[in-house]
């Protein structure tokens, strides 16, 4: 039904970027990366400075395993929107975990977390936890990685890992795998 709207939304205007991004998101999530990235480059294209785009743009990338890429996007909607959501930083962690740069990765967490809590954002501190689980049990880490677990399923008691595999769209089925 979002597709349908978004097509809608397009007929209106098929030259606003916002329309073309929307319809890249929705891309992603039906699992059609090549097409989400094409929609996703044309709207940045229309609209080089919209840094909600680019933010987007990042998680398509990053879902589609283009971590450099997610990051330098993420980036630039930092820079083009100097007081960014704090989920901006929870992108870069993901990114930095994947590219096995766990340092770096619990270092963007903790300033996702900082701005999140004083912003008053609780419902995304599972995800937070969970950043830190995945990057700690990497390094070794694993009291802290059972800590940081416990505090997902505080937050949120409904996670599990057929949850997270039923709504992930990683097009690298092993991406995913490699969170748990």
């Amino acid at each position: 039904q979002a597709h349908s709207f978004a097509q809608k939304a397009q007929a209106l205007d098929d030259s606003h970027p916002d329309v073309l991004m929307l319809l890249a998101g929705i891309h992603l999530y039906e699992r059609k990366y090549e097409q989400a990235i094409a929609e996703g480059q044309e709207a940045l294209a229309l609209g080089p400075n919209n840094a909600e785009n680019h933010a987007i743009m990042a998680h398509i990338l990053r879902f589609s395993g283009r971590f450099e890429e997610a990051i330098a996007m993420i980036q630039r909607a930092m820079r083009l929107q100097p007081s960014y959501p704090s989920w901006y930083l929870g992108e870069v962690a993901m990114s930095y975990y994947y590219l096995g740069r766990h340092e770096e990765a619990v270092r963007q967490a903790e300033q996702f977390r900082n701005l999140a809590d004083s912003r008053g954002e609780e419902y995304l501190l599972y995800w937070y936890h969970s950043m830190l689980a995945m990057n700690y049990i990497r390094m070794g880490r694993h009291q802290e990685a059972r800590e940081a677990a416990a505090e997902v399923l505080r937050g949120f008691p409904e996670y599990s890992l057929e949850w997270d595999r039923q709504f992930s769209v990683y097009k690298d089925p092993a991406h995913l795998e490699r969170q748990h």
